[in-house]
């Protein structure tokens, strides 16, 4: 999985490194062609002689070419990587070119050259290289554009050495192996450099790219079921592969609504359950529950689970019957315009599942899993029969402060499929009426 993230990170950086290729290349060609013509003005204004004028032309004609095919290259994408590379690192020798060719067609022609300006365009194409964030890259084209410099210096070294420099030093500098060798050596290192940072900025992108698509994948799978305060808290702690833990379960399901859906229309139906679940999602997260899932009308909802909460009981019981309250205000606003309330179970139970992040490659989603979801399920599909709108097990009820035990004095002892001991289950006191 790691492979493929970094196989997919290096393609989209490869994509975006022909793109801004393609525009730097573009711009390149008209510097390139604005800096020949201001040459050749001050060639003219200068009244230098005509051969003057054939050396700088002869440059600026191979680096035009050069850059002209492989913009049209990255243009008509008919160049592939590797042609591109290659189209790089040969961009990088193109000063080696101009000093080869000046040896052949003029006399004493790279000497004329070889310390000047032109040199510096070796450590301008190495910079280029960069965009791609390959260290190979770089490293061998600064390898190559040292290599060459070295050819040059010996084929140019008879011609250097028959300079008329007078001062020693000066002379020394120009002439001899090993300020040319260094020379050769730091545009090699140029190159090691670029390949070494553009590297390291690769791995930075790649940590940003990883952070930003697992805080991408958090909201995603929470969409809006928590509050924007506890997104940012599991974001800076995100969630492991896999973890069980204690905490409270809660399963809501509407009552009737098979047959609520059969006398309204769809759009009704979606609109009503849109609003019920706006509540029944803000009253949740507002005792730090987060929504694990919804399944149709139900909702499964997990507390201290994501997020730590000193009592995972005390909050879900609390959150249910704020869950009560609101949901009585909605009916109260329905009946005013004529429409039939809804009816609700919820199921609490308090048990050690399983958390984690659980799917395909493609699809994952935040889920909890095992016995403990199962039976708050099956607590939930006894409050209608009991006549309940709310059941908490024994193992939730024992965890509940003195306080919150006290209301739920009603009690019964119940058999649910799965379990072969009976199973305690207690009622809260009704939730007062909202006036």
């Amino acid at each position: 999985m790691q492979n493929s993230k970094e196989a997919d990170l290096k393609e989209a950086l490869l994509h975006e490194g022909m793109r801004a290729l393609e525009v730097g290349v573009k711009y390149a060609i008209i510097t390139i062609l604005l800096l020949g013509a201001l040459l050749f003005a001050f060639l003219f204004i200068g009244n230098y002689p005509a051969s003057s004028y054939p050396p700088p032309f002869a440059f600026f004609t191979i680096l035009t070419a050069i850059t002209v095919g492989l913009y049209f290259g990255l243009r008509t994408r008919s160049l592939p990587k590797a042609g591109v590379y290659t189209a790089l690192i040969t961009l990088a020798c193109t000063p080696s070119f101009f000093f080869l060719m000046m040896n052949l067609f003029r006399d004493g022609g790279t000497a004329a050259f070889f310390h000047g300006p032109i040199s510096t365009s070796y450590f301008a194409i190495l910079i280029v290289t960069g965009l791609f964030f390959e260290l190979r890259l770089s490293a061998v084209a600064g390898a190559v554009s040292g290599v060459s410099f070295l050819i040059v210096y010996v084929v140019a070294r008879p011609t250097l050495v028959a300079l008329p420099i007078t001062d020693p030093i000066t002379y020394n500098v120009i002439t001899a192996i090993v300020p040319n060798v260094m020379k050769a050596m730091v545009i090699f290192s140029t190159g090691l450099f670029v390949g070494i940072v553009a590297r390291y900025s690769r791995s930075i992108l790649s940590r940003m790219v990883a952070e930003q698509k697992e805080k991408t994948e958090i909201d995603r799978l929470f969409g809006e079921y928590v509050s924007q305060e506890v997104r940012e808290k599991i974001k800076s702690n995100p969630l492991s592969n896999g973890e069980r833990k204690h905490m409270a379960i809660m399963f809501t399901d509407l009552r009737g609504f098979t047959s609520l859906s059969e006398q309204t229309t769809p759009e009704e139906i979606v609109d009503r359950l849109n609003l019920y679940f706006d509540e029944m999602v803000a009253a949740i997260s507002a005792h730090g529950g987060v929504v694990d899932k919804f399944i149709g009308d139900a909702i499964l909802a997990t507390f201290g689970g994501v997020l730590d909460i000193e009592n995972p009981c005390a909050a879900a019981f609390r959150a249910s019957q704020e869950m009560e309250r609101r949901l009585s205000i909605l009916n109260e606003n329905w009946t005013v315009v004529g429409l039939t309330g809804l009816r609700h179970g919820i199921g609490l139970h308090y048990a050690q599942v399983l958390q984690g992040i659980i799917g395909s490659r493609n699809r994952k989603d935040y889920t909890v899993i095992g016995d403990g979801v199962n039976l708050a399920s099956r607590v939930e599909s006894l409050t209608k029969k009991m006549g309940q709108t709310v059941l908490l097990t024994g193992e939730f009820r024992t965890q509940l402060p003195t306080e919150l035990q006290e209301k739920t004095s009603q009690r019964w002892r119940v058999k649910v499929r799965g379990r072969e001991a009976p199973l305690d289950v207690f009622a809260p006191a009704p939730v007062p009426r909202a006036i």
